[in-house]
């Protein structure tokens, strides 16, 4: 699985600096993690599990957490193509790698609701990797190979029948409306089938399993607890608007109840990565809730001081290119700006300077701007020295 995402959310967090929306790919931060998946039954090289309970920020939902996970012991084939596909009534989605010490090739996963127990579904990320209906029984597409002892995990937010909430759309990145189909068992939630191919193989094995209401009884693993935290994690990132009431503080403590020895410390890493995002998230709207306004034409005096500096927001901001000067007053000064936009919840950087050109020290930002758009300025010396910087923006 592509785990780039996580890598680059760390470094930004870690950096002082909430990810943009675009940058967050909940799968891939799923994915990131092992969980430690149990082997496949006897006589099958890749294997199935589930678990459904309430969906951590969305009490009146269900969350159903399904794992694929391949054989230990390796059996010899050649690698096919670096891709693992998941699919979604026909919808293929997700990349998981492969290199060597090939067990199964082309592997899809399909997932089918049983609309007498699921109103409607979200799949949580995979946003676009799709294929055709038809692509599940085809054994001439190539799609996934599985190494030995791989995994992946994957998580649907389901509307159970009974809820009065509205299905939304058919996009696939929306809750889908699904229909009965006859002859269909009542206590099935869904059926989970997977085709594979031995390594040297060229027909497929068709493997299919059922999720039904007694399993909602059990009690969820931890595999769950941690695989729906880091979810929750992602869906605040993104700001996403199926966030519910999610929260960094209950996602930290579903990562901490499942944690165990985390020997690997990625576990320990996620945990500092949620309370940095949550103090960055906290930090940012407390300074711009008390920012104070910088309209075109006007010039302001900042007097900042050690490791501190000031928020602005720009207003009667109208379309167009803009000009923003970050000046010192002072011998010794470096100012530094920045520009952020707020969107939703959430404000993204997205220019900064720490020298205006010229051999200079004071900066400069030069940007087309959105007359809708919401917009906020940050200057600060980059030395850490006391005294005045003039702050002006010009049309």
């Amino acid at each position: 699985m592509d785990t780039a995402s996580y890598t680059r959310v760390r470094g930004l967090l870690n950096s002082g600096e909430l990810p943009p929306a675009d940058a967050v790919r909940i799968e891939e931060l799923i994915n990131y993690f092992g969980y430690d998946y149990p082997e496949p039954a006897p006589g099958e090289l890749v294997d199935v599990v589930m678990e459904i309970a309430e969906a951590p920020w969305a009490p009146s939902h269900q969350l159903v957490h399904i794992g694929l996970r391949s054989k230990t012991v390796a059996t010899t084939g050649p690698s096919r193509r670096n891709r693992f596909v998941l699919t979604l009534d026909g919808v293929a989605v997700g990349p998981m790698g492969a290199a060597h010490n090939v067990v199964a090739k082309d592997v899809k996963l399909q997932i089918e609701f049983n609309p007498a127990q699921i109103k409607g579904y979200r799949l949580l990320g995979y946003e676009d990797r799709r294929l055709s209906n038809e692509d599940f029984n085809d054994d001439t597409r190539d799609t996934a190979d599985l190494r030995a002892g791989d995994s992946a995990t994957a998580l649907y937010e389901i509307i159970p029948v009974g809820s009065n909430e509205p299905v939304r759309g058919v996009d696939p990145l929306k809750y889908q409306q699904i229909t009965p189909r006859p002859g269909s068992a009542n206590d099935e939630v869904l059926t989970v089938r997977v085709r594979y191919k031995a390594p040297e193989a060229s027909v497929s094995r068709l493997l299919e399993r059922a999720l039904t209401t007694s399993d909602t009884a059990a009690g969820v693993s931890d595999a769950f607890r941690f695989a729906s935290a880091v979810a929750e994690f992602g869906l605040l990132l993104r700001d996403s608007p199926y966030q519910g009431d999610a929260s960094y503080e209950r996602a930290f403590g579903r990562v901490q109840e499942a944690l165990g020895d985390d020997e690997s410390g990625r576990g320990t890493e996620l945990l500092s990565l949620i309370r940095a995002a949550d103090n960055l998230t906290e930090q940012l709207h407390s300074l711009m809730s008390t920012s104070q306004d910088l309209r075109p034409g006007r010039a302001e005096l900042v007097q900042v001081t050690p490791g501190e500096g000031a928020f602005f927001k720009l207003s009667a901001i109208e379309d167009g290119v803009y000009t923003i000067d970050a000046v010192a007053n002072s011998r010794g000064l470096d100012p530094m700006l920045y520009l952020f936009q707020q969107i939703g919840n959430q404000f993204h950087r997205i220019a900064f300077n720490d020298d205006g050109g010229d051999g200079r020290l004071d900066s400069r930002i030069v940007r087309v701007m959105d007359g809708a758009a919401n917009y906020f300025v940050f200057v600060r010396d980059g030395a850490g020295n006391p005294g005045p910087i003039t702050l002006s923006i010009m049309q």
